[in-house]
């Protein structure tokens, strides 16, 4: 894939869409747009090594294998794809500029041969911008595309200039875990009383800060301990119960990426008709799942001056 074609990814199909999510979060979705046809590729196995010629000389076989497996572990990866390990690549795909700022958005690949459902996206990491003139700047925040899973955005402040590097010091890792609780359900409007917390084990547990339910939607306040300083990001079921045990049906966390983070609001929504009212039950089942970042050292430098801009 040339780059003139990836360009013309990024301006399609996303361009005449009517909804903003900020200058950041707008530019990140067609990004996305381009990175979802390059993963549809790879996956397919488009990206394909080259076989030698057939031969029935021991000597050559073993040649032809070892030549192979060279092609191989070059095509591990789409072209441009850098590996940051833990069986992943990033690419940065577009710089934008604003009005105090920049924003570089960042793709990730599986690796060749692994299956990218298995392989779960970092949840982020940690970048520097290294400029010519010998000054490091760190990001001032991270970009989520809701559309998009697998597409960065590293914000600095400033200005790129020509011959500036982006270096990745850390690839954050996720590491799932979950846990439940019950509490006695009175019918809606509903609210915890004091702040119930769930032990992942290791020190790890969660504060339910405040928990309330109306007829369709919720609301879930809540707070991480013993995590590391990135904390976690964290999605919610809870489910109604009746008296005899059946599931009456259940509220699920709104589906939109989010930061890691050692605290946050999660906003919930009812997952059955409304011909069924959570009133019907009696228990309030809380599943949280939580995907706690596990920091990685890395050393990788993306040069930017080949990485298409705009405004």
């Amino acid at each position: 894939m040339t780059d003139p074609n990836f360009e013309t990814l990024l301006r399609s199909p996303l361009d005449d869409e009517s909804e903003s999510n900020g200058w950041g979060s707008a530019v990140l979705g067609l990004v996305g747009g381009g990175v979802a046809v390059v993963g549809l590729s790879f996956i397919l196995g488009l990206w394909t090594t080259p076989t030698g010629a057939t031969s029935t000389s021991p000597a050559t076989d073993t040649l032809s294998s070892a030549t192979n497996e060279s092609v191989e572990a070059a095509n591990r990866y789409p072209d441009g794809f850098t590996d940051v390990g833990g069986s992943v690549a990033m690419k940065p795909v577009a710089v934008v500029t604003g009005d105090t700022g920049f924003i570089v958005s960042f793709a990730t690949a599986a690796g060749r041969g692994t299956d990218p459902a298995t392989t779960p996206d970092p949840l982020g990491g940690r970048w520097q911008i290294e400029s010519v003139d010998g000054s490091v700047a760190s990001t001032t925040q991270l970009i989520y595309d809701r559309r998009h899973t697998g597409v960065i955005g590293a914000e600095f402040s400033g200005y790129p200039s020509e011959g500036d590097v982006i270096r990745m010091t850390e690839r954050w890792d996720p590491g799932e875990r979950a846990a439940s609780l019950e509490v006695p359900f009175t019918g809606t409007p509903f609210s915890t009383t004091g702040a119930p917390e769930l032990d992942f084990g290791n020190g790890v547990t969660l504060r339910l800060n405040r928990l309330e339910l109306g007829r369709h939607l919720g609301q879930i306040a809540w707070s991480l301990s013993g995590a590391s300083r990135q904390g976690g990001v964290a999605a919610f079921d809870v489910e109604i119960v009746n008296n005899e045990g059946e599931s009456v049906g259940a509220y699920r966390s709104m589906p939109i990426p989010r930061e890691p983070a050692t605290a946050g609001d999660v906003g919930l929504f009812w997952d059955r008709g409304f011909n069924v009212h959570p009133d019907e039950g009696s228990v309030v089942r809380i599943t949280a799942t939580v995907m706690l970042v596990s920091p990685q050292s890395v050393d990788v430098v993306f040069e930017l001056d080949s990485v298409p801009s705009g405004n």
